[in-house]
């Protein structure tokens, strides 16, 4: 997917009212609210935009939600350059971080980002009279609840917003039962089900987009969180019959570009090659388009590893693997998979 620069689609402007005509200035570079969303092209504008967030939430520099969700487990530390190396990471991967820790903060504020956008998809195209948007929506019904399923499992309790919020207390909502925000995961993915295509029923082009499997997965594992487990298994039976998906023969080939949407992919987000970042060139803040965890986790070229022989970009070094990891590998007599995930000196 090629994306662009069009997070200020979702971010609608709405201005108000005013008697003075020299206030009321058109606005530049931005597209009004009372405007947007009135066709075709704009409707797929708007979900790409959804998808943009959601891709950089899981991409951002120290503070994304794949380093929130992988720290606390036992695979893989912080590291970097030491214990004071990235404080916030280090006090997720030893639990002793606090609520105001930047990382947590920065991952929350992500995820509701992104649904929020799903919001406006959502709330506009289901009260217009656009024809065709119904995939759209299902689409955009499937984010909403994959983001709420990260949030209720990282947090619990969430507040359960499916409005896009006009006044400051809309943006101040107290925390949802998660019970509450399952049902509404569990809607939206029924939802999104019934309308949206089979993974082999989209073009190469669009490829990345959740399709029925993708739907039924997100429901299958909500229901194993909630130990439905006569649900989950009739959802993850489905997947399986419908022969979209399978096992690649070589494990080692599952991250290679050449797998990109392959049989393996369920949902999978995309990022651009045409970047490459270094010590020095490194863009801080804003929506980097290409994939930075190459950057932050590859391993240290101070003397650790220098790994250029076998076409790996030496990086920071963040969440190096454990040895527990590599034991669990070991006790399992698999080397297969080891010998395809960890490097070893």
């Amino acid at each position: 997917m090629k994306r662009k620069n069009i997070f200020a689609i979702i971010a609608l402007l709405i201005l108000s009212a005013c008697s003075q005509d020299f206030l009321e200035v058109e606005p530049k570079g931005r597209i009004s609210s009372d405007d947007f969303l009135t066709n075709q092209e704009e409707a797929e504008m708007a979900l790409w935009g959804v998808y943009d967030l959601m891709t950089w939430n899981y991409n951002r520099d120290w503070h994304s939600a794949f380093f929130l969700k992988v720290l606390p487990g036992d695979d893989g530390n912080a590291a970097g350059a030491g214990p004071t190396d990235q404080k916030q990471l280090q006090e997720i991967d030893d639990f002793t971080h606090v609520a105001d820790n930047p990382s947590i903060e920065q991952v929350w504020s992500g995820f509701y980002q992104t649904i929020s956008a799903a919001n406006t998809v959502i709330n506009r195209l289901s009260e217009g009279d656009l024809a065709g948007v119904d995939g759209l929506i299902a689409e955009a019904k499937a984010i909403r609840a994959f983001n709420y399923f990260e949030l209720v499992v990282l947090f619990g309790d969430v507040p359960l917003i499916l409005d896009s919020p006009e006044t400051e207390a809309d943006m101040h909502k107290s925390r949802t039962p998660k019970a509450d925000v399952y049902a509404q995961i569990e809607a939206d993915l029924k939802d999104a089900i019934s309308v949206l295509p089979l993974k082999s029923e989209y073009s190469e082009a669009d490829k990345f987009r959740i399709s029925k499997g993708t739907a039924q997965s997100v429901l299958g594992k909500a229901y194993l969180y909630q130990e439905k487990w006569g649900d989950a298994a009739s959802q993850f039976a489905d997947v399986i019959s419908s022969e979209e998906y399978d096992l690649l023969e070589d494990f080692e080939q599952v991250w290679r570009v050449s797998s990109e949407f392959g049989e393996e992919s369920i949902l999978e987000l995309q990022y651009i090659s045409s970047e490459t970042y270094d010590w020095g060139n490194f863009p801080w803040g804003g929506h980097v388009e290409s994939n930075i965890h190459v950057q932050l986790m590859g391993p240290r070229g101070d003397g650790i590893f220098d790994v250029e022989a076998i076409g790996i970009s030496n990086g920071w070094g963040m969440n190096i693997p454990t040895e527990d990891i590599a034991n669990a590998f070991e006790e399992a007599g698999d080397e297969v998979r080891r010998d395809a995930t960890l490097i070893s000196e």
